[in-house]
């Protein structure tokens, strides 16, 4: 535990040193700065304070938001694969022994392919959709 923790540490303080680093641009590069930033940074984090968007926009409500709408997709999806897989599974047992029973297999290992396979197809399949009806069925990045 300790280590994952001091790993995210690490990783943290390596991002923020790129960032400023790039950010410096004519100004020099100082470790003094980088480290006090740091530090309130990570001070703010342990607070919970998560800093402001390039908007203005709290980031504490930006994740907020889009956990809801996660949580949606995920209720939604649990409920879907139980009603989908008790039906599988069903099917699949009344015939057992049969082509019948063979093709609810093969389409279980289909559905438990990668996410991002999964997901890219889908993409293309929603751009397919919206090119041929000329209306945008679903956003390609999601809803938030």
């Amino acid at each position: 535990m300790l280590s994952l923790l001091l790993l995210m540490v690490a990783v943290s303080f390596c991002t923020f040193v790129a960032l400023s680093y790039g950010q410096a641009g004519e100004r020099p590069f100082s470790w003094d700065t980088v480290f006090r930033l740091y530090g309130s940074y990570a001070v703010g984090i342990v607070r919970g304070d998560l800093g402001h968007t390039y908007r203005g926009e709290l980031v504490q409500l930006l994740i907020l938001r889009s956990y809801f709408k996660s949580f949606g997709v995920l209720g939604l999806a649990l409920g879907l694969a139980c009603f989908a897989g008790t039906g599988i599974g069903l099917l699949s047992q009344w015939h057992r022994g049969t082509a019948a029973s063979r093709w609810p297999i093969a389409f279980s290992i289909l559905l438990s392919a990668p996410s991002f396979l999964v997901g890219g197809l889908m993409q293309y399949v929603d751009v397919e959709l919206a090119v041929r009806l000329r209306a945008v069925p679903l956003p390609t990045t999601g809803f938030g």
